[in-house]
């Protein structure tokens, strides 16, 4: 689905995706086709006011004509015309229910394969590019520093967007192979 929607190898794919399965499953379709991700916070309002809306308005305009998908497809499609920014928007079911399946692209260790955005609290986010070697190596070295084994199970309830998240209890139980629990951030933080 992703191809087919026009992404080709090494180009960014701007990440506004709520539902956490969702996410994981555009997350290793973009590994496994080559695209990048670039994950950024779903705000809790689309509004220009919400610093978070800023921080998307913001990428946008860094990762230059990159494609955005989104299981908020309206409120994404209104920022956008609203700052009149060069994207174009993919609702995640368009993707998502199609029996097309993409074609796994051979990748190099030095290639990138994620872009991870700073806050911005201080002005425009800086985007942080990482390779597969790095990943690799981050999770080799924690996975023998910490004697783990394919018997651990992680639990994630951080916002897949936040590096802990997505390198650490995402990527790392799939370098050990072993098994992975995520869970939404507001289950844990509710009284």
């Amino acid at each position: 689905g992703l191809q087919k929607s026009g992404l080709k190898e090494k180009s960014f794919l701007i990440f506004q995706i709520q539902n956490q399965a969702m996410f994981l499953k555009v997350f290793w379709a973009c590994i496994l086709g080559g695209i990048i991700p670039a994950p950024v916070a779903v705000p809790e309002i689309y509004e220009n006011s919400s610093s978070q809306t800023q921080k998307l308005i913001n990428v946008v305009k860094l990762l230059d004509n990159a494609l955005i998908v989104s299981d908020q497809q309206g409120e994404v499609n209104r920022i956008v015309a609203e700052n009149n920014l060069p994207a174009k928007v993919i609702n995640i079911d368009d993707i998502n229910n199609t029996n097309n399946l993409g074609k796994i692209v051979s990748v190099k260790s030095d290639d990138s394969c994620l872009i991870l955005f700073t806050s911005g609290s201080t002005g425009v986010p800086k985007g942080v590019l990482l390779k597969h070697q790095n990943i690799m190596h981050m999770s080799a070295g924690t996975i023998q520093a910490n004697n783990f084994t394919n018997t651990e199970i992680t639990l994630n309830w951080m916002p897949l967007d936040h590096v802990g998240a997505i390198i650490f209890l995402c990527c790392l139980p799939i370098h050990l192979q072993c098994s992975q629990v995520h869970v939404p951030t507001t289950y844990i933080l509710e009284d």
